[in-house]
């Protein structure tokens, strides 16, 4: 990601919810398959409500 010029903001916060996610599932995230991440993305639509989906 540091090579397509994300600033180190960007990359803490995906760094941060991609351990998030993981510790949802309670697996590596390298073991994680592409439904789960599907759910888990999913799920934190519903808790946050997102205007544009109301």
């Amino acid at each position: 990601m540091k090579t397509s010029g994300r600033s180190e903001s960007t990359l803490n916060n995906y760094a941060r919810h991609v351990a998030q996610m993981a510790l949802h599932f309670n697996m590596l995230p390298t073991e994680l398959d592409e439904d789960q991440i599907e759910v888990y993305l999913y799920l934190l639509q519903q808790q946050h409500n997102t205007p544009s989906e109301s």
